[in-house]
């Protein structure tokens, strides 16, 4: 699986962000939110075009129809944001804070996240084309619903996390702890784990392992 990066070649040279109030239907492009505070602002169908996140705090935002596109963050906190229909496309997020996070019937393309926690994070619905999840705390997340074929899920904590009626067919699960974890064995047909995991997936397939 390729995943194209974000295209920020002119990173440098972007503009900081002035710290102005965020309305709906409002676009930005080639900014730097650098520790930008934007936590509880209320606003649809804002758009970010080659942005840069870092140490900006974005909690507690309902910014319903997000569009997010060619952007990197990185040490952000978005806990408890309500990004519901959010399309994300070619964006990547690095040691963020995303407890409680929601992303339901979401668009998420050619994304990645690395070190991000993510416990009880919600992705119900969403669907997630060339996507990866590295060394993640996704602990108790919701992917009841998503597409999630071919998505990778690489040494992530995955503990109770819940994948009823999701789409796995060729993810990737192997390295992460799958245990508790919230399946059928229907929903696990197609996906990829390794020989250490069928411990933890046994009960779901029927089995007993002495």
């Amino acid at each position: 699986m390729k995943i194209t990066p974000p295209d920020l070649i002119d990173e440098q040279n972007f503009a900081s962000f002035a710290g102005e109030p965020v309305k709906a239907g409002q676009s930005f492009a080639r900014l730097l939110f650098r520790q930008a505070d934007l936590s509880a602002t209320r606003a649809a169908d804002l758009r970010f075009e080659e942005a840069i996140f870092i140490g900006a705090t974005i909690r507690q935002t309902v910014w319903p129809g997000l569009t997010l596109a060619d952007a990197r963050l990185k040490g952000c906190d978005l806990s408890n944001a309500d990004w519901q229909q959010a399309r994300l496309h070619r964006v990547e997020c690095e040691s963020c804070n995303m407890t409680g996070a929601s992303f339901g019937d979401a668009q998420i393309n050619h994304t990645r996240f690395q070190t991000c926690k993510m416990l009880l994070a919600t992705f119900s619905q969403a669907r997630c084309v060339a996507c990866s999840f590295k060394s993640c705390n996704l602990e108790q997340a919701d992917f009841s619903g998503a597409d999630l074929r071919g998505v990778l899920f690489q040494d992530c904590n995955l503990r109770n996390a819940r994948f009823f009626g999701a789409n796995l067919q060729g993810a990737d699960l192997r390295g992460s702890d799958l245990s508790q974890l919230g399946v059928t064995a229907h929903d696990l047909r197609g996906a990829i784990i390794d020989v250490t995991q069928l411990i933890q997936v046994a009960p779901l397939l029927g089995l007993i392992v002495n």
